[in-house]
């Protein structure tokens, strides 16, 4: 809606060139916006699922984020270079994530399921199954990432060096790498886990100054816990 309205002259006030200007070169929204959107998208959904547990909407939160996506990459996200994206340190990096997650969920206790996750895959129709599987899956190693590693490495750590992040070279500060990780520790179950995992994937982008590194090294992470989920049954790491 809010784009809608934004895009027809009834409800747009009229702005000079240098006001379209600005607004076009700030970069904030492009990083942001997705992830936004993916919690929109959480909370509305959240709101039919919560008696269940069982989250039927999960297909809009990868469909919402991907169109988000899609939608700033046309503007602002095509001037990332992806030459020379695959990096087999960002590889190496979300294995060690993995890893270290299945760590601290035996250490602080973290066991079993949540039974509403397989009874509900279970009672539904192969085809439906297969089909809110393959949602989850994509949603955890493409949208999520793309999603979250824009907003935390690609604006929260460079935003907390300087306002204008997307115009300086990449360097390391403490503040901007320890609150940008507890941020993002904040924003999952395993506030611990999520913490140490954002120090990681900062280290991904540290090493060559590339998001898309952090974003490799999240996906591979992610691929790794839904192959255990799927492969193992530890439908605990889903939750």
């Amino acid at each position: 809606m809010v784009a809608v309205t934004r895009r027809m002259p009834f409800f747009a006030a009229r702005q000079s060139e240098v006001q379209r200007s600005a607004r076009e070169c700030d970069p904030t929204a492009a990083y942001l916006s997705p992830l936004m959107v993916l919690l929109a998208i959480i909370m509305v959904t959240g709101a039919f699922s919560s008696g269940s547990g069982f989250d039927w909407f999960y297909p809009v939160r990868v469909l919402g984020t991907a169109v988000a996506v899609w939608f700033f990459w046309r503007s602002r996200l095509t001037r990332f270079s992806w030459a020379g994206a695959w990096s087999g340190s960002a590889v190496a990096i979300g294995a060690a994530v993995f890893f270290v997650w299945l760590g601290l969920e035996w250490a602080m206790g973290f066991t079993g399921g949540p039974p509403a996750l397989p009874a509900a895959i279970a009672e539904m129709p192969a085809g439906l199954a297969a089909a809110w599987l393959i949602f989850r899956v994509l949603g955890s190693i493409i949208t999520v990432p793309l999603a979250e590693e824009l907003a935390f490495r690609g604006y929260a750590l460079r935003r907390l060096i300087s306002p204008d992040f997307d115009k300086i070279p990449l360097r390391f500060t403490w503040l901007s790498f320890l609150l940008s990780s507890i941020l993002f520790g904040a924003l999952h179950g395993r506030w611990l886990a999520g913490t140490v995992a954002g120090m990681f994937y900062a280290w991904a982008m540290y090493r060559r100054g590339k998001v898309g590194d952090a974003i490799l090294a999240h996906a591979v992470t992610n691929a790794l816990i839904a192959a255990d989920v799927l492969i193992l049954g530890n439908w605990n790491l889903w939750i």
